[in-house]
């Protein structure tokens, strides 16, 4: 019975790990902020922004950028690990469920460099984009600013497949 109540015990320490909410941790250059089993951090390299995105999963990860909490005109970077190379894409949300890569509507690509690994237990990935892309798609991305962050995750490389994880969090860049 002993081994039974301890058993339990961890596997509810477990879940609290992963439904945990910390705060953004920032300092001058960057931040960190985990919820739900993701982890964002993010550090500012001159013009840039280098993110680093981490989840319990090997399909695809991703954070969006708006004013508020709602989809629509939220900039979404998805991104995975895919045969074994690193890809990711930009994304402008235009409904719930309907998001289409910037460069299909118009707007440049912004990606200035992508890489990560993978486990079974986890993928991580780095993505380094510009602060500010003047296209009407892309979200300025400075030195605090304010946005709501969207925090998703798949069990699938594909970007159109649905999300196991999904959750947002107000943050200062």
């Amino acid at each position: 019975m002993r081994h039974l109540y301890l058993s339990i015990l961890l596997l509810f320490t477990m879940l609290g790990a992963c439904i945990s909410n910390h705060p953004p941790k920032q300092n001058p250059i960057g931040g960190t902020i985990s919820k739900n089993c993701m982890k964002v951090s993010w550090q500012f390299e001159g013009d840039e922004i280098l993110f680093e995105l981490e989840a319990p999963s090997t399909g695809w990860l991703a954070i969006g950028f708006n004013e508020t909490s709602a989809l629509p005109e939220t900039y979404l970077l998805m991104a995975c690990i895919a045969k074994g190379k690193p890809k990711a894409r930009e994304f402008k949300t235009i409904s719930p469920g309907d998001y289409r890569p910037i460069v299909d509507l118009g707007g440049e690509a912004s990606i200035k460099h992508v890489e990560g690994q993978e486990s079974p237990q986890k993928t991580t990935i780095r993505v380094k984009i510009p602060q500010r892309v003047n296209d009407g798609f892309h979200k300025a991305l400075t030195k605090g600013s304010k946005w709501s962050l969207l925090l998703a995750f798949s069990r699938e490389d594909d970007f159109k497949h649905h999300s196991m994880m999904r959750t947002s969090i107000s943050i200062v860049l």
